[in-house]
């Protein structure tokens, strides 16, 4: 059921998206199932987006951390349980939206 959920309202996600991401704002997306990362990279894919979704090694994440730090993108995809200890987004964006949600309300204080 959550992957359906995920799945149905990924399009509407990525729609929201585009009007923060044309109206110039950096934002962090986040979300749990990696079908609906690559929905969400397939329609946000005009504007350069980078995921940290665990399925990424460590050369990768700093790679994508660092492109949306640098300015390279507006938009970085973050597994709502893949990237504990990160650090230094707060710094490029102020907007987070939770295209997804977890089971815990613990995990979205912690985003």
């Amino acid at each position: 059921m959550r992957l359906a959920n995920g799945i149905t309202k990924a399009k509407y996600v990525s729609d929201f998206f585009k009007m923060l991401l044309e109206a110039g704002e950096s934002v962090v997306l986040y979300g749990w199932q990696h079908a609906v990362y690559e929905i969400w990279m397939e329609y946000l894919k005009k504007h350069n987006p980078v995921k940290l979704t665990g399925a990424e090694n460590n050369k990768e994440k700093e790679k994508n951390k660092q492109k949306f730090l640098e300015g390279e993108t507006n938009i970085i995809i973050i597994s709502l349980r893949a990237a504990a200890g990160l650090d230094g987004l707060q710094y490029r964006a102020n907007i987070n939206v939770f295209g997804e949600l977890d089971w815990s309300p613990g995990v979205h204080s912690q985003c």
